[in-house]
């Protein structure tokens, strides 16, 4: 029984016919690059895919190419519109004639890809990565984060050869104020498929040496829309969500934000940006503690002044209650000599009314008890005597010590025992810490003053 049959290129034939029939003007088809490239003649050869909605099966595949001539417009005008380099994984709506070759197969020729249709999808791919991070919750983790008060130690994450790695680190070095920042750099691929998880290894590296480390420091330094679209990776912007130190950004996008930059601790434009955040955060806590140390000097100034002037307050009182106990001690003693004198003269004229009452028994007395009475009467007038000197030796020798007490306590009677008072940027020196070898103090005498240089300092242990 034969078989009816017909030849290989009858078949293929047949095919290409039927496209001819069925296509007989050009389509508009959606799909991905997978492969491109162009070869010395200008020709540039794709292959697309599709790929299943939820999965990254390949549903379908082929051939593509866009001849010199239709190549030479088309790259130029869709990158200029979607600021999009023509690579690999990057969807397209392209418009292409169905062709079949009986020896080459189903091949799709190009002539126009629609630059509008790549940039909403990119912006559609954008949009569910921000979404999907606000969902799981975490898209202002790292934002939570405190960034320390003085970030001297800066973790970077860049490319050696980066220009902006290197305008980073001259303008932090050579900052005017003269600030010393520790940097080390943890090289990664900063464009490309390959870029997202290149970062995140330099990441993981800096978590291995966390405690070294205030800050990270993600440079790029500007570049197409295409050279940066790894920074809208979901990946890599959720382990920058969950990474434990602040994420500081200066990748360089001219326009929009990507999502990297979204989920950062702090956002800067450019690598100069940061350098120049880091170093007014440390002049900003500089300046606070130059205010706090003025603030600190104008306290101590205001209290020392008070002191003093009480310290003057004190002396006048204290020279005020000298003379006025001084006075008083005076008073008595004068009152205690007057009272005194005043008993003596009771004391003699009661006595020698005595003697008249009994000088006419004191004549019949005998010569003995007469001498005898004479005796007893100069003895007493000697004890009486003797009491008052002594009682006006004791008054002047108390009155003499509370003068001498007043002596003492008089600063100029302090100098003149050999103390001295060393003054130092117009305050009294109470302290070595104080002052530093080399500084110029004035010394002040019971007799003069003069100025000398600290040579030696030696701080003693009470």
């Amino acid at each position: 029984m034969s078989v009816e049959s017909i030849s290989l290129s009858q078949l293929t034939g047949n095919v290409k016919t039927a496209l001819q029939n069925n296509f007989p003007f050009p389509v508009w088809v959606v799909g991905e690059i997978s492969e491109i490239n162009q070869n010395r003649s200008g020709h540039c050869y794709l292959e697309l895919i599709e790929k299943e909605p939820d999965t990254d099966k390949i549903a379908a595949k082929c051939r593509a190419t866009i001849w010199t001539f239709a190549f030479r417009m088309i790259k130029p005008y869709f990158e200029t519109t979607s600021g999009e380099t023509l690579r690999a994984g990057l969807k397209v709506l392209v418009k292409a004639s169905v062709e079949f070759h009986e020896v080459y197969g189903f091949s799709l020729n190009i002539t126009d890809i629609d630059p509008q249709f790549t940039i909403g999808d990119i912006a559609r791919k954008r949009a569910l990565v921000i979404k999907q991070l606000q969902e799981d919750g975490v898209i202002e983790m790292n934002q939570m984060l405190s960034l320390v008060i003085v970030p001297q130690r800066i973790a970077v994450i860049s490319s050696e050869t980066a220009a902006g790695f290197g305008d980073f680190t001259d303008q932090l070095m050579n900052n005017p104020y003269g600030f010393d920042f520790y940097t080390h750099l943890f090289p990664a691929l900063m464009q490309g498929d390959q870029a997202p998880q290149s970062i995140i290894n330099a990441f993981e590296q800096i978590y291995a040496l966390m405690e070294d480390f205030d800050a990270v420091v993600l440079l790029r330094g500007g570049g197409s829309k295409s050279d940066l679209s790894c920074f809208d990776d979901y990946g890599l912007a959720y382990y920058i969500t969950q990474f434990p130190l602040p994420v500081i950004t200066g990748i360089g996008h001219e326009r929009d934000d990507s999502v990297v930059d979204m989920v950062a601790h702090t956002r800067l434009k450019t690598p100069t940006a940061v350098a120049g955040f880091l170093i007014e955060s440390v002049a900003a806590f500089a300046s606070q503690l130059d205010d706090n140390l003025n603030y600190v000097k104008e306290l101590v100034q205001q209290k020392l002044v008070a002191k003093d002037r009480q310290l003057q307050d004190y002396s006048f009182l204290f020279q005020a209650s000298i003379k006025e106990v001084m006075a008083i001690h005076q008073q008595k003693l004068v009152l205690a000599s007057s009272h005194l004198v005043h008993g003596i003269r009771q004391f003699n004229q009661s006595r020698y009314n005595q003697l008249d009452r009994f000088s006419a028994s004191i004549k019949t007395l005998s010569t003995s008890l007469l001498l005898h009475e004479t005796e007893r009467l100069q003895w007493n007038q000697k004890r009486l005597v003797h009491g008052f000197q002594q009682s006006i030796k004791e008054q002047e020798q108390r009155l003499k010590h509370l003068a001498e007490k007043a002596a003492w306590a008089d600063p100029q009677s302090i100098l003149e025992r050999g103390f001295s008072i060393v003054i130092h940027q117009g305050k009294i020196l109470k302290d070595v810490q104080h002052i530093q070898t080399g500084d110029v103090v004035n010394v002040r005498l019971a007799r003069g003053q003069f100025k000398g240089a600290v040579d030696e300092i030696k701080e003693e242990s009470h």
